[in-house]
This record gives structure tokens, C-alpha cells and sequence, in this order.
């Protein structure tokens, strides 16, 4: 058998034990990081295996407890009794929520308001604990153990999103939490009913699984991979520099090319609504237009689209290609003269675009927020170069689709509502374009030494098919 463990103690005095059968077998004391420990349990008939913390008398140091974690048999396993085999089933309503979980006839069922679980009830309508939420779904802000004579728990997060601790109404921490980087959990009290925990989604002590109730996926923490497949627009994927679905480690050796993620980053605008919550403002067209982006952000800075780049790196190294789609950020961005800060025409770190392309480890970026005219991509060509970049990247070039008609009103393309190759025209402002999924022409920018670029497509009134193969 295996297990990890970790402790930090007072050095010599206090320590993290093991015993087999009430042998002791290994102790560990002082600051000691996760190790893996491997272990021969023989003989026929059932073994005790005993983990304790033992302190002396006087003194203390460090946090002054051990953690054991993902203990596994990987012997030969006795012949599974189907007698002792749990049955789990789940009920879902019209709108996919999980609505009831039945571990060997005891029934939890739960209350939602739109995606949060307000409260849970036993399969005789008692109710077992309330929550109280923050502005999203996976951020509680306490859990009410009605059971427990309505003791309130308080939940502390981690950047990630991940629930860390659980302080009680006095104020005092009386759980804690670690995470591997897929989502394993070690928790200081692994029977304490609190079931957020990694990235504040729900986790099923039965099956080892998080469940995240919008949309209704089901996350395998070993292995950093869902049960479903996505379909339609996942909403809570939408938030600010955050990813936590990883794909295989692209440092692997074998034969097999590695996979290439396509990430995408809306650019919208923040403000603070009525109760005071930060949001982030993206148009529905722009939506629509990214809806079947394996992974997204919402970003309304340049700190924030850096910040995104930053987490895509580390999951994805160079295996991944890059759209910005969207508005401009609210800061540090402009179409101003070269000399101007923030010019995306600047030769200079100033320059938003430079910076963007610096940070940046995917082989392709598309960009799908910036529309320039003919005469300026010989300055974004240069502006590519000073980067320094190898990547490959398109932009969208102005080719005059917003035309007035007799009566002075301006016409555009668009086609929210209508498949790609048969769009419409309609009235709209004067600009480049009448959304953000319809453009002029796109040009591509190669570095080989010298940056060149060229028209690799173009919308042409009347051709279906042509209009059909427009690029993302």
C-alpha cells in the first residue's frame, strides 16, 4: 500500500506516525513536505492501519499537525462483495440541475435559485443546511448547519477560487483544506459536511467527483478531465484570468502529437452594478460568436488579458492558439499616434499589442478586437517585428461593409440569427463592421526573419460559399 503525508511540528518532540497492525513503522517530525511512503502488508485476514500525531507535554512549532493523503492499496485486491456495494442514484429537473442524490436509500434533495443550491433537505423534507452566496454561483459566503443547531460556517478562498478554510462564528478557523493541482483534497476533518472545495464547485465524497450544477458536469480531480462533453454555452466558464481544466502534460515524451487548446479572451466592460458587484459587461453578439471556445476568459484590462496568458502558459506551454475578441480594454489601449502611451502602433513596451505578444507562448493569435485599414498594416507589420515574436497572427482590415443607403442611413452586414455564407443586410451606426462575427477581409502576419503578411480571406457579396469559410 501507499499513501503521502506531511508534517510540521516541533522538531524531535512531536511527530506524524504510522503503524501496521500496531506496529510502529515510520514517524516523521519538524518541516517535512509531502512524500510518498510504500508499504508490504502480509498475512491472510483483515490488518489495522493507524496514522497518529503524538505531542509532548510543553511546546509547540510550526502548524503543529501532519496530513495523510490519497492512500492507496496496490496489491492484489480481495474479490469485491456485490452485498457491500453502494448504489447511487441521481434526479435532475427540465433544466439539468441536480435535484435529488440517493446513497443506499438515504435521499438528499435540493433547493435551487437559478444555479445556487439555497438549501438541502433529508428524504423526509427536513431541512439539513442553508447557504448564503456572494454575486457568483461558486462563491458562498456561509453554510447554516441547520442540523447542528444552526452553527454558521464562513467560507476563505484561495486565487483560484477553492475553498482553503471554514472559520465559525466566533471567528475561529475550524477547518482547513489543501489541493494537488488537479483537485485532490486533503481536508483537516474529512467528515465535516461542507461539500464546496476546489474552485468552489461541489464535491461527492461518495464517488471521488466535483459537481458543478451549471452545467451540469461532472470533474474527475485525478485525472484534471470532465465526464461530459461541452455543449452550448457554459456561462460560469466566462470569469476573470481563471482555467482549472488542464489538459495532458504537454512535457510528456511519446510519439503522439500533443493536443492544441484553442483559447479565446472577450474583452468586455467593467462596472459596478446596484448591489455592488464588479461585473463585466460583454456584447451578446460577441457571445454568440465565441460559444464553442473549448476555454475562455473575460478580461476588461490588459492586466487581466496578461494575467489569462500567464495561467495558459503554465497549463498549455506553446500548444495552444490564442483569439481576443471583444471591445478594447477600458485602460492602456488606444489607436493614437505611434508616439502616443498605449498605441497599438507604438514601437515601444508601451505598445498593449507588444506587450501581448511578448507574454504570449501560443504558435497563432487572431485578433478579433481590432480592425485596422490598408494603410496601417505596414505598421502593425512593424509592430509585430519589434515583439520579437514567432507567432503566426491575423487581424480583421477594414474593406467598407457599412455603406449608406439613398436616405443617408448606413447599412451593415451581420447575421446574428442566420448561418455563416447567408448573412443579411441591415441598418446599423457607421463602422467596419455590424458585429463581431462578420468581417471585411483578414490578413495574416508571418515572422520568418522579415514579417510579411497577406489577404487570406475576404467576405464577397453573393458568394455563399466563399462567406461561409470566414475565419474565427
Amino acid at each position: 500500500m501507499t499513501f503521502y503525508w506531511k508534517v510540521s511540528s516541533e522538531s524531535g518532540d512531536d511527530y506524524l506516525q504510522f503503524y501496521i497492525d500496531g506496529t510502529l513503522k515510520d514517524q516523521i517530525s519538524g518541516e517535512v513536505d509531502w512524500q510518498k511512503k510504500t508499504y508490504t502488508v502480509t498475512g491472510s485476514g483483515g490488518h489495522a492501519l493507524r496514522w497518529r500525531y503524538v505531542k509532548d507535554h510543553i511546546g509547540s512549532a510550526g502548524s503543529d499537525c501532519g496530513w495523510v493523503d490519497f492512500v492507496q492499496w496496490t496489491g492484489r485486491s480481495p474479490r469485491p462483495d456485490p452485498n457491500d456495494w453502494q448504489k447511487i442514484t441521481y434526479k435532475y429537473d427540465i433544466s439539468g440541475r441536480r435535484i435529488e442524490k440517493n446513497v443506499d436509500g438515504y435521499k438528499t434533495t435540493y433547493c435551487y435559485d437559478g444555479g445556487h443550491v439555497l438549501a438541502e433537505y433529508d428524504g423526509n423534507g427536513n431541512i439539513l443546511r442553508k447557504y448564503v452566496y456572494g454575486g457568483r454561483v461558486d462563491k458562498p459566503i456561509c453554510m447554516i448547519e441547520v442540523a447542528d443547531s444552526n452553527a454558521v460556517y464562513y467560507y476563505h478562498f484561495d486565487g483560484l477560487g477553492s475553498v482553503v478554510a471554514l472559520s465559525d462564528s466566533a471567528g475561529d478557523t475550524v477547518q482547513t483544506y489543501e489541493y494537488s493541482i488537479y483537485g485532490q483534497v486533503a481536508a483537516s476533518d474529512p467528515n465535516h459536511p461542507n461539500p464546496y472545495l476546489f474552485t468552489g464547485r461541489r464535491f461527492d465524497v461518495e464517488t471521488g467527483l466535483y459537481y458543478d450544477s451549471n452545467p451540469g458536469w461532472y470533474y474527475i480531480p485525478y485525472t484534471g478531465r470532465f465526464l461530459q462533453q461541452e455543449v452550448g454555452i457554459n456561462w460560469e466558464k466566462f470569469s476573470r484570468a481563471r482555467a482549472y481544466v488542464q489538459p495532458d502534460d504537454p512535457s510528456d515524451s511519446g510519439d503522439e502529437e500533443p493536443e492544441i487548446i484553442d483559447v479565446c479572451i472577450v474583452v468586455g466592460t467593467e462596472y459596478t452594478d446596484d448591489d455592488e458587484n464588479t461585473v463585466i459587461a460583454v456584447d451578446i453578439a460577441v457571445l454568440e460568436s465565441v460559444n464553442d471556445w473549448p476555454i475562455l476568459f473575460v478580461a476588461s484590462d490588459v492586466t487581466d488579458i496578461l494575467n489569462s496568458i500567464d495561467i495558459c502558459n503554465e497549463l498549455y506551454g506553446s500548444n495552444y492558439t490564442l483569439s481576443i475578441q471583444g471591445s478594447i480594454p477600458n485602460e492602456g489601449w488606444n489607436f493614437g499616434e505611434e508616439d502616443e502611451p498605449g498605441s497599438i502602433f507604438g514601437l515601444n513596451d508601451d505598445n498593449p499589442v507588444v506587450q501581448i505578444l511578448k507574454k504570449t507562448q501560443a504558435t497563432q493569435v487572431d485578433w478579433r478586437n481590432i480592425y485596422l485599414y490598408e494603410e496601417e498594416l505596414a505598421t502593425m507589420a512593424g509592430v509585430i517585428a519589434f515583439s520579437g515574436t514567432t507567432a503566426k497572427n491575423t487581424f480583421v482590415v477594414d474593406t467598407g461593409l457599412a455603406k449608406p443607403d439613398e436616405n443617408g442611413i448606413y447599412e451593415v452586414i451581420h447575421d446574428i440569427g442566420f448561418p455563416r455564407g447567408k448573412e443579411v443586410w441591415g441598418q446599423g451606426a457607421p463602422g467596419i463592421d455590424a458585429d463581431y462575427n462578420i468581417y471585411g477581409a483578414v490578413y495574416e502576419f508571418t515572422s520568418n526573419g522579415a514579417t510579411t503578411y497577406e489577404k487570406v480571406w475576404e467576405w464577397i457579396e453573393g458568394n455563399d460559399e466563399n462567406n461561409a469559410l470566414q475565419p474565427y
